[in-house]
């Protein structure tokens, strides 16, 4: 059976998504609402060509992901969309998703000048990529998942959390018997709000988890490298190819 579950730590700035973990072996906390909800898996594998993390440039460019419409990448955070009314932009990973498991971690931050705020972002592992359309800065009409973020707040609250200080998580929400095949593409997209003092959305960290990834092989021996140790030699690297992997 697949489950897809999002958290939320109600600061509203860190969220953790995590599919096709349930069974067992999934642990589990209480927060202070006496609401269960799962931990990060124990068996995980960070996948840092997946994730977006500062510093968000090499060589001017973001590796392994590209930005669209009105966003803007710098040194330690991405603007999904500046604090423009009806701007609108996204980032998307280039290479699809090949782990059946994963899970995801992001940090971000919606803020502004006005009190209302608007219009909100969205985190995305769908079929297609790159597509811009209405729906949080992405198209309508998707096949996959897509996890809204609205940050209009006509009630004035600012701020979800008065007295936890962003060491709480709540859940927000657990999905089951969905189908999310390998092959989809991870991205984020945002939208200001078309009036008023619409906010900026920006993207601090996204973390990618395979989970239960299969055990590592060993790696193949260097030439003549059995031979040496069989003889007590010392086994060493060139200069060169030490250079290389510290690089």
């Amino acid at each position: 059976m697949r489950a897809t579950t999002f958290f939320l730590p109600v600061v509203f700035l860190s969220s953790v998504l995590a599919w096709g973990r349930e069974g067992s072996g999934t642990k589990s906390s209480i927060n202070n609402n006496n609401q269960e909800f799962a931990l990060p898996a124990e068996n995980r594998r960070y996948d840092y060509k997946q994730s977006l993390k500062k510093p968000f440039t090499y060589n001017g460019a973001m590796p392994f992901w590209g930005n669209h419409g009105n966003s803007f990448v710098a040194t330690d955070f991405v603007r999904l969309s500046p604090s423009v009314p009806g701007l609108k932009g996204s980032v998307w990973r280039q290479a699809p998703n090949e782990y059946k498991e994963w899970e995801v971690e992001f940090q971000f931050k919606a803020f502004g000048q006005g009190h209302l705020g608007g219009k909100g972002l969205a985190f995305w592992y769908t079929k297609e990529r790159a597509i811009e359309g209405n729906v949080f800065g992405s198209k309508d009409q998707w096949t996959g998942l897509g996890v809204f973020m609205d940050t209009a707040d006509p009630a004035n609250q600012v701020s979800a959390d008065t007295h936890s200080r962003g060491k709480k998580m709540m859940p927000c929400f657990e999905q089951k018997d969905i189908s999310l095949p390998v092959g989809y593409h991870f991205g984020f997209s945002a939208q200001a709000a078309e009036h008023g003092n619409p906010d900026d959305h920006d993207l601090y960290a996204f973390e990618v988890y395979e989970v239960n990834p299969p055990k590592k092989e060993k790696a193949p021996l260097r030439p003549h490298e059995a031979e040496m140790k069989k003889k007590g030699e010392e086994v060493k690297v060139d200069q060169a190819d030490q250079a290389t992997f510290e690089e």
